[in-house]
């Protein structure tokens, strides 16, 4: 149960708190592109962390999407106790 409440907290500070409105449209080749990050449990205390980061950015400027979606598990599930904690600082990157 403590579980789906974090995760329902952090879905809502991911819509509520860090969405940005913006119309979505395709663009004048009728193309519109979708990136996305599924399960990359973040540690921010791990030494992968800026390599992660690194990479994420790298994909996000060599592609220029239309919408960034971060889906599946974004923090490490060892981190239970303080989940949103690491889940804002894993979404403040995008």
């Amino acid at each position: 149960m403590k579980r789906i409440l974090f995760a329902t907290a952090a879905i809502l500070i991911s819509i509520v708190g860090y969405a940005s409105p913006r119309t979505l449209s395709v663009n004048d080749k009728g193309e519109f592109k979708i990136v996305q990050f599924s399960n990359i449990f973040m540690d921010s205390s791990n030494t992968n962390y800026a390599v992660t980061m690194m990479s994420i950015q790298n994909v996000i400027d060599l592609e220029m999407p239309d919408l960034v979606v971060l889906t599946g598990d974004t923090v490490d599930p060892r981190f239970e106790e303080n989940y949103l904690e690491k889940f804002e600082d894993a979404i403040q990157y995008f």
